[in-house]
């Protein structure tokens, strides 16, 4: 049987419902364990993630096949079979954050 376990929590919690884009307010620490990627154990990546990757992500090391058309996020399971070189498309990757009006 095959498991994984991941786990994000925001680092900052305002005391009252703000709206900011502080560097602070948006990063998100992440850190993911899967036991059959033994090339990631224990290695840090610099690429940025968004909460949003979370799903083709865990689809994709769950093997669950390609999502669907038009589901955002990019699977970030390359990472976890080559962390230190990791795909140039992630390696391009951006992250950003918006509050709506």
């Amino acid at each position: 049987m095959r498991s994984m376990r991941f786990t994000a929590q925001p680092p900052f919690s305002p005391p009252a419902p703000t709206q900011t884009d502080y560097d602070l307010a948006t990063r998100v620490p992440l850190m993911m364990h899967v036991p059959w990627m033994q090339a990631s154990q224990g290695k840090r990546s610099g690429i940025m993630a968004e909460l949003q990757d979370m799903y083709p992500t865990l689809a994709e090391l769950a093997g669950l096949g390609p999502v669907q058309d038009g589901v955002q996020g990019t699977s970030l399971a390359p990472l976890f079979e080559a962390p230190e070189a990791p795909p140039p498309a992630l390696q391009a990757k951006r992250a950003y954050s918006q509050i709506g009006r």
